[in-house]
């Protein structure tokens, strides 16, 4: 049954699709006691961009917003699993790193997210030298989205949920649950270019 279900969402997929947009994320977490009139004021958003490249059904997404200063970029880059629904709603979830990025006059300086036992509600980073930490030693999440596709535009929501210190260089799995405490949503306006 779920070789078929895997053929069918394969066949329903376009080969390749690639698409950047813009991308708006809360800076208020979504807490036990959903905070409505907080999450849907505009001026509790950060705004970046939202890039992602699907394969089939699988999908490699990058996400990141710009502090008030332009200076420092955070986000996720998750990889995981895409399905069309009934031609025009697309449906995904991934896993992946959270990563930070400060932009200095003539460089670009790497982050990765890291738990502090005195403080775990708070988002903390420490400088890394590559790329490769970040994908090892951050903090991994979890990304759900769905989005509404309407020709080569396509408009969604999204939810990132942080582990409670989970990397994949991590030799024990207690900290890989969701920590949905310090859940974010977001928004995105997407242009598909294939």
């Amino acid at each position: 049954m779920l070789v078929v279900c895997l053929t069918c969402i394969g066949l329903s997929a376009s080969a390749i699709s690639f698409g950047i947009g813009n991308y708006a994320r809360s800076s208020i977490l979504v807490e036990k006691d959903f905070p409505v009139d907080e999450i849907f004021n505009p001026p509790n958003y950060r705004f970046g961009t939202d890039m992602r490249l699907q394969v089939f059904f699988t999908e490699l997404a990058m996400t990141g917003v710009f502090s008030n200063s332009n200076y420092w970029l955070d986000g996720m880059i998750t990889i995981g699993l895409n399905t069309p629904l009934f031609g025009f709603l697309d449906v995904g979830i991934g896993i992946g790193p959270y990563y930070g990025c400060y932009f200095e006059q003539d460089e670009a300086l790497l982050y990765r997210h890291f738990i502090d036992p005195d403080d775990p509600e708070a988002w903390w980073y420490h400088e890394v030298d590559s790329f490769g930490e970040v994908l090892s030693d951050s903090v991994v999440g979890y990304r759900a989205h769905a989005d509404l596709r309407l020709g080569r535009l396509s408009f969604g929501i999204s939810l990132d949920v942080p582990s409670y210190g989970y990397t994949f260089s991590s030799t024990t799995a207690d900290d890989i649950e969701p920590n949905f405490d310090k859940a974010r949503i977001g928004a995105s306006a997407m242009y598909w270019f294939m």
